[in-house]
């Protein structure tokens, strides 16, 4: 279903990554929690959608970039095919986006994007959810995108979603790994073909 009534910016379809949508697409209820996380901002935060359902081709071409993005920094091939699986899942198995489960978004805030530290796909430690509570020294020095990222993170959790430990602007509900944090049966068990 088509996620409208927020604010997005397509980050892989303004790549140019094969198959991205231009628009958002999550399942309808993931999309009613969506909602349910907007309603639980203070007021003057929105929530900007960077990415939802993505077909398997943006995922494959995500995930071939990543490698190489590694291999660039000196990993060898091994070691970056390693190293991947703590940011991007697999394109041959079910993703979480490709079930229309998981989202990536940021905030928006006084007609703006938000500080929030990092940019999207900022495959570095301080792209990490708990960057800011784990180091103090850096919560000092960035107020802002600390409380940011503890104003999405808020607001994501209690309407129900998980997130994931390296990427802070990464979160899921009704997926597999949902199902593993939360104890819950899992009901985006596929990945989907739009139309």
């Amino acid at each position: 279903m088509e996620a409208t009534g927020f604010r997005y910016r397509m980050r892989y379809a303004e790549m140019g990554y094969p198959g991205a949508p231009t628009q958002p697409y999550l399942h309808p209820k993931v999309l009613d929690r969506l909602q349910a996380a907007a309603a639980n901002l203070p007021e003057g935060f929105e929530l900007l959608i960077w990415d939802a359902y993505r077909p398997p081709q943006a995922q494959r071409r995500l995930y071939d970039l990543t490698i190489e993005k590694f291999v660039a920094k000196g990993m060898s091939p091994e070691q970056a095919a390693g190293a991947v699986r703590g940011f991007v899942a697999h394109p041959d198995r079910v993703f979480p986006h490709g079930t229309g489960g998981a989202v990536d978004l940021t905030l928006f805030h006084n007609g703006r994007e938000a500080n929030m530290g990092t940019d999207f796909d900022d495959f570095s430690a301080l792209a990490a959810r708990d960057w800011y509570r784990e180091n103090p020294t850096a919560r000092e020095l960035d107020p802002d995108a600390a409380h940011n990222r503890e104003v999405l993170y808020d607001a994501m959790e209690k309407a129900g979603f998980v997130g994931l430990d390296s990427e802070w602007w990464h979160y899921e509900f009704g997926t597999g790994r949902w199902g593993v944090v939360t104890g819950q049966t899992p009901f985006l068990t596929t990945v989907l073909t739009l139309p």
